[in-house]
């Protein structure tokens, strides 16, 4: 088919419908499902995003799953894959929350109920710009380290269950 033919074609009327059905039969694929949807979504929150975090890659072995499934690639691919990285993110902190001893549980609700920063959480104080420097700003970020530090001791961190793909960056 030509290029010229290809663009005149109406991509807004009944016929796309029953001429992708014809491409889907040629090609031994088949529509993809809300069933198909849950099973890719469930793949790739358990086996992809704990060893991939790039939405390139994960977009990539979604379409390789989905060809060796023989399914047609779901048009909503991207809120798919949103919704698998949601799932692990929250199945990855409900498992490291579980994994803490109780002590360490402990340290962080006692680390989290100060208020030594202006009603911030440490992290989001200890990533901020210190500002310019002087003696107050020294102090300040001293007494920063000073919370990570009590903290790190306080808390034992499991250990990594994460195993990572090499990247290519």
């Amino acid at each position: 088919m030509d290029a010229e033919e290809f663009a005149l074609y109406s991509c807004g009327s009944r016929s796309i419908e029953y001429h992708r059905a014809q491409i889907r039969t040629a090609f031994g694929f088949r529509e993809f499902s809300r069933g198909d949807e849950d099973k890719l979504a469930g793949w790739l929150a358990e086996e992809i995003c704990p060893v991939e975090l790039r939405e390139d890659r994960l977009r990539q072995a979604a379409l390789v799953r989905c060809r060796a499934e023989g399914t047609e690639p779901p048009g909503r691919l991207d809120r798919l894959i949103g919704s698998a990285r949601s799932t692990f993110e929250q199945r990855f902190c409900l498992r490291t929350v579980e994994r803490l001893s109780a002590a360490s549980g402990a340290a962080l609700e006692a680390r989290g109920a100060e208020d030594d920063f202006a009603g911030r959480g440490l992290l989001a104080e200890s990533q901020a710009d210190p500002g310019q420097v002087g003696l107050k700003t020294v102090l300040a970020e001293i007494d920063k380290l000073t919370a990570v530090r009590r903290l790190s001791t306080t808390v034992a961190a499991p250990p990594s269950t994460v195993p990572r793909l090499d990247s290519e960056e």
